[in-house]
């Protein structure tokens, strides 16, 4: 049984849900309508007739009233096959507890196979454990009457995690933390945080700051457990802050087992650490202290200071090449200690719900690059912002999280950071699929566009599935931003919320469904004669010309034309006026320092070269046409492609690429980049197949690699060539693969890689 915990709104529900695949054989003795009748016999109430009628459906309502027994208020259980015809069933259940939920599923497979085959089975010892389990889990009851109170008004409500009762109420620098404790403390709970080990952890995990591998645990045979599962290279800590502060290295059972007595003298739980792990890590927060010089420890110890809201913060830090180290720095300053009522009254009267201002863009292309440009515009107007993409995780402009950071967990920690007044997260179909959204509901939602792209995988069949993924995120929003050039942004229109406003964005002026939605009154935001032009319920007014806009090569990059006019409406949706983003606009940078892999031009020789990431035919296709833009300004310039894309792709999608890539090219170079599961070469010749079908270029080649491809490309490239390279992973892939034909040529693209005169853009 997979399982996939979708912890917000997702594409089946609004409410979190555990998402499992099941295979059951429906060769029971029993049939699936008696098995439904006995089954609700023993859970005391009848199951829908559905239920009776499909083994899914009857897993997932027994799942989804154990779940109930337990005092859980929730009614959506929901069951599909895998795919047309197969046996295998997608079952989808909301849950309010993920570990109840996950222990119901389990107990809803025993009771309805034992049913199915007419064994017995003890329901009343299942549910007695199940509502142990919900019991163990529960908040306290204080927290959870305060926690229905904020909900109720709106305010956002996370919980740390199920073993933590640490609660943060509302976002970014509006939210308020609390656990079950009436202690006079900061809206942060700062005191009190510092003071528990295990509350610090769960928080500088929250917020990717990096801790030893750990856990806190109660009893002697648990502590066992752990030391075996780190080799016995521990370390022991009382969980609790204050008097005796010493702490026990172990590298033994016997000495491990000394150490947790020693530790849990006088009860209290335990906290066990790795000392193996490495090479930079936060092991204690707290107050005062001294310094210490290194950038990177020190850029470590901001962020967990600024985390827990100390002005002054000493930092433990363990790093397995240098030792121990200490340093002091300031924090983000809190606005001082307040007793417990005043806090809880303080948080019920919050401004805005206690939420900060939440821009989420999604789409197949133009994601990234539509995102920085957003958050651009925010930090000029100085406000703290809070970024992610598919780069990493942003505070202001320090980076906090590198890698892809386009899903649950790195919009959580976003959003449980004190330090950002506002955020702009980059919303991925992996992140949608995998864990759902981090927020419940967004001040503005934008969906860019839709094509095919990862098409047959994790259920994702069509473009119109594709779409249906997408579309979640305008589902949530206030105001949702949608291209009225693709037809399923425009149908996403019916996906809104009661109430929420849409915006409208077209590369024509004359395009029917702006102009519609302009004659009803609906904000939108077009281009005309190169400008880019707003309208809410008054006249036209110009923000700026394409050309003025440093992304869009002169206007050439139609596609960042496109994402200007987005960006353009998302901040217009959020209070920004036109002067301002047209100001931003015009000083937005996207080269390979700002934003990598988002057509980085490079000049060298005589020649340009654009590096993209570009993996899909609509990305290619927009490469293409202004790769020629550039080249038709030198008379018999080429525009030269070096392209392929990952072998999970179907063939029909391989071909595809190969296809538009035949239109979109003078010259092509096929190469094999991620093979993922076929033979290796076979991915790049279903390409190359598809540019032969379409009669393509008279050059065409295929290649093993990427380096064996840019070579014999750049080998070609004459005065005033356009040379695309596309889906590459770094820009040191085509540095390296150059340096090793023209150390000169190399030279010259490592200095417009570090920003000295790279150009723009960005698919």
């Amino acid at each position: 049984m997979r399982q996939r915990l979708l912890r917000g709104a997702n594409l089946y529900s609004p409410h979190p849900c555990l998402a499992a695949t099941i295979a059951f054989d429906d060769d029971g003795a029993v049939p699936p309508a008696d098995a439904a009748a006995a089954l609700g016999r023993q859970l005391g109430a009848p199951l829908p007739p559905a239920a009776g009628a499909d083994i899914g459906q009857l897993v997932a309502q027994v799942a989804l009233m154990l779940q109930r027994s337990c005092g859980h208020a929730l009614d959506f259980a929901h069951s599909e096959p895998l795919a047309p015809g197969a046996a295998q069933r997608r079952v989808v259940i909301q849950y309010a507890l993920e570990h109840v939920a996950q222990r119901a599923l389990a107990t809803a497979l025993d009771m309805v196979g034992a049913a199915m085959r007419g064994d017995d089975y003890d329901a009343p010892a299942a549910l007695a454990a199940l509502h142990a389990l919900s019991l163990a889990l529960a908040l306290p009851p204080r927290i959870a009457e305060l926690a229905g109170r904020a909900r109720a008004l709106g305010i956002p409500v996370l919980r740390a995690s199920e073993h933590a009762d640490l609660v943060q109420f509302g976002w970014g620098s509006r939210q308020w933390r609390f656990v079950d404790a009436p202690l006079a403390d900061t809206r942060l709970l700062t005191n009190t945080i510092v003071r528990d080990r295990l509350l610090t952890r769960a928080l500088m995990v929250e917020a990717n700051i990096d801790v030893p591998a750990g856990t806190t645990v109660g009893r002697l045979e648990d502590a066992l457990r752990v030391g075996r599962r780190y080799d016995w290279q521990v370390v022991v800590k009382r969980r609790h802050v204050g008097g005796d502060e010493r702490q026990w290295r172990c590298a033994g059972e016997a000495e491990l087992t000394a150490a947790f007595a020693l530790a849990h003298a006088g009860g209290g739980d335990v906290v066990l650490e790795s000392f193996e792990d490495g090479p930079l890590a936060v092991v204690a927060v707290d107050a005062g202290g001294a310094r210490h010089a290194s950038a990177p420890v020190r850029r470590l110890c901001e962020g967990a200071a600024a985390k827990l809201g100390l002005a002054e913060a000493r930092v433990g830090v363990v790093d397995t090449r240098l030792g121990p180290l200490v340093t002091a720095l300031g924090g983000a300053a809190d606005a001082g200690v307040l007793d417990a009522a005043e806090r809880e009254r303080l948080l019920l009267a919050e401004p805005d719900q206690g939420r900060i201002p939440l821009i989420a863009v999604t789409g197949t292309n133009g994601k990234t690059t539509t995102t920085l440009m957003i958050a651009h515009a925010v930090r000029l107007a100085g406000l703290r912002t809070g970024t992610t993409t598919t780069q990493g995780i942003f505070i202001d402009e320090r980076i906090v999280g590198q890698g892809d950071c386009t899903g649950y967990w790195s919009h959580r920690a976003v959003l449980g950071s004190p330090e950002v007044d506002f955020a702009v997260l980059e919303t991925a179909r992996g992140g949608l699929l995998k864990r759902g959204l981090a927020f419940d509901a967004c001040a503005v939602g934008v969906m860019l566009n839709v094509s095919d792209d990862h098409l047959g995988l994790d259920g994702v069949e069509t473009v119109d599935d594709l779409a249906r993924v997408k579309s979640t995120v305008v589902a949530v929003a206030r105001t949702a931003v949608l291209n009225a050039d693709d037809r399923h942004c425009v149908a996403a229109l019916a996906r809104l919320a009661p109430g929420a406003a849409a915006i409208l964005f077209s590369m024509d002026a004359a395009n029917p469904a702006l102009r519609g939605h302009l004659a009803r009154g609906g904000a939108s935001v077009w281009l005309e004669d190169e400008a880019i032009m707003l309208a809410d319920g008054a006249a036209a007014r110009p923000v700026i010309g394409a050309a003025a806009i440093p992304a869009t090569v002169g206007g050439l990059a139609r596609y960042n034309v496109a994402n200007s006019l987005a960006a353009t409406a998302a901040l217009h949706a959020a209070g920004f006026d036109p002067a301002h983003i047209g100001a931003a606009l015009s000083t937005f940078v996207s080269d390979a320092a700002t934003n990598p892999l988002r057509s980085n031009i490079f000049a060298v020789r005589d020649f340009h070269i654009v590096l993209d990431y570009a993996h899909n035919p609509a990305a290619y296709a927009a490469l293409g046409a202004m790769a020629r833009g550039m080249a038709a300004r030198v008379p018999g310039a080429r525009a030269m492609g070096v392209v392929t894309s990952p072998g999970d792709r179907r063939d029909a999608d391989l071909r595809r690429i190969g296809e538009t890539c035949a239109a979109a090219f003078d010259t092509l170079f096929v190469y094999e980049s991620l093979s993922r599961g076929r033979p290796r070469g076979e991915a790049a010749a279903v390409i190359a197949d598809g540019v032969r079908a379409a009669g393509g270029p008279g050059h065409l080649d295929t290649f093993g690699g990427a380096a064996e491809a840019v070579q014999a490309a750049y080998r070609l490239c004459g005065h005033g060539d356009v040379l695309v390279f596309a889906c590459g992973t770094a820009v040191s892939t085509l540095i390296e693969a150059v340096r090793a034909i023209d150390p000169d040529g190399a030279a010259a693209l490592e200095r417009q890689a570090a920003g000295e005169g790279s150009g723009q853009g960005g698919v």
